[in-house]
């Protein structure tokens, strides 16, 4: 996963979703339960 240094290089990330998340007709809700869900299907990683 990226790290992100700057609060510019975040921003333009949100922007980023964003505008994925109006092509695809989803609403913020439906986008975050479908992070839980992807993030829930991903094996743990050792830290």
């Amino acid at each position: 996963m990226a790290v992100y240094r700057s609060d510019r290089q975040l921003s333009e990330f949100g922007e980023h979703v964003r505008g994925w998340r109006m092509v695809l007709g989803l609403t913020a809700q439906q986008e975050a339960e479908r992070a839980t869900l992807y993030a829930r299907s991903r094996p743990a990683t050792p830290e």
